[in-house]
C-alpha cells in the first residue's frame, strides 16, 4: 500500500514534530522537570502515533483473515413455497408445496490451504510495512529531536554574545563616568549590544 501523502506535506510533518518536541522540551523545563530524552520521544512516537495504531489494526485484521481462511464454507439451507393463498380447489394452503433444500460446498484441490497461504501473505505484508512505517516515523521523529537540539544551542550560543554585549555596557558606562573613556565608546558599546540582540 502506498503512502497518500504528497510530497510537500513530509516537510510539513517534520515541522509539525519540530514544534511538538520543542514545545514538549520547553515545558519541561519550565517545570523544572527533567528534558525530553530521544528514547523518550522515540517510545511516545512508536507508542502514540495515529498512523502506528491503524497499522496495527491492519494487522489483527489480516491475522482475522487468516484464521476466517481456514474455515470451511458455511452449510446453506434454502426454502421455497408456492401454491400459497391460492384460489378456487388451491385456496388457502390447501395447494401449498414446500421445497427445503440443504446445501453443502465441498472443496477439493486444496483450496483451502491456498486461501490460507495467500492470507498468511497478505498478513506479511501487513507486519513488513508497519515495520517500513513505523521506522519512517522514529526517523522524522530523531531527526526532529535533533533539530531541536541543536535549535536550543543555536539559541544558546546566540545568548552569550547577548550577554557579554550586556556587561560591556555596563563596564563602559562606569568608565564613562569616571571619565577613564569617552561617550563614543559607550556608543559602540550600545550598538554592538543592538548588534547582539
Amino acid at each position: 500500500m502506498m503512502s497518500l501523502l504528497f510530497p510537500y506535506q513530509r516537510p510539513v510533518r517534520l515541522l509539525g514534530l519540530i514544534l511538538i518536541l520543542t514545545a514538549a522540551a520547553t515545558r519541561a523545563q519550565e517545570a523544572g522537570g527533567n528534558p525530553l530524552t530521544l528514547e523518550q520521544a522515540l517510545a511516545r512516537a512508536a507508542e502514540r502515533n495515529p498512523a502506528l495504531a491503524a497499522q496495527r489494526y491492519s494487522e489483527r485484521a489480516a491475522e482475522a483473515l487468516i484464521e476466517q481462511a481456514g474455515l470451511r464454507p458455511n452449510p446453506q439451507l434454502e426454502a421455497a413455497v408456492e401454491n400459497f393463498a391460492g384460489t378456487g380447489r388451491v385456496q388457502g394452503v390447501r395447494g401449498l408445496e414446500a421445497t427445503v433444500q440443504a446445501s453443502q460446498t465441498l472443496e477439493r484441490g486444496g483450496k483451502r490451504e491456498k486461501r490460507v497461504a495467500v492470507a498468511s501473505r497478505d498478513r506479511e505484508a501487513a507486519a513488513r510495512e508497519f515495520a517500513v512505517r513505523r521506522t519512517e516515523i522514529l526517523t522524522a521523529v530523531a531527526t526532529a529531536y535533533v533539530e531541536t537540539l541543536a535549535a536550543q544551542q543555536r539559541v544558546a550560543l546566540a545568548e552569550e554574545p547577548l550577554r557579554l554585549a550586556r556587561e560591556t555596557i555596563e563596564a563602559v558606562d562606569t568608565r564613562v563616568r569616571a571619565a577613564a573613556a569617552s561617550p563614543a565608546e559607550a556608543a559602540r558599546a550600545r550598538a554592538a549590544l543592538a548588534a547582539a540582540q
